[in-house]
């Protein structure tokens, strides 16, 4: 017999893991725009320690690249959502982000724009190809 269907089914489960948790990042990004409307502080370093764990947890279910690729799509996924729910444009950085990863991907791509298709081009490598 064919195992076929069976290896197509460990290869959706990384993809339900990813689509699960970014829906957490879409109500996580709701919180911090409001914590941010609120003149509340962000925890970055909190929001962090859930990505880093999320991914640990892909990573034991279902390998390395899979916990990667879901990094990737959190970058795009929370940031997006974020700059949405806080009524700016969809590729709007901070001049001076209080985050360090922000900082540091500013520093890298010099725009949002480029980080965004360098982040999905990566999650899309690490998928699908």
């Amino acid at each position: 017999e064919s195992d076929g269907g069976l290896i197509q089914a460990n290869r959706l489960y990384p993809v339900i893991y990813i689509i699960a948790y970014c829906l957490t990042c879409i109500c996580l990004a709701a919180d911090n725009a409001d914590r941010i409307r609120n003149g509340k502080r962000i925890f970055h370093g909190l929001n962090g320690s859930l990505h880093v764990a999320a991914a640990g947890m892909v990573w034991y279910l279902s390998g390395l690249v899979d916990a990667i690729s879901l990094l990737f799509a959190v970058r795009v996924v929370f940031d997006l959502s974020l700059n949405l729910f806080r009524g700016k444009g969809l590729f709007y950085t901070p001049l001076k982000p209080q985050s360090k990863v922000d900082q540091f991907e500013n520093w890298l791509f010099r725009s949002k724009e480029v980080a965004v298709i360098f982040e999905l081009s990566a999650f899309v490598i690490l998928r699908f190809v």
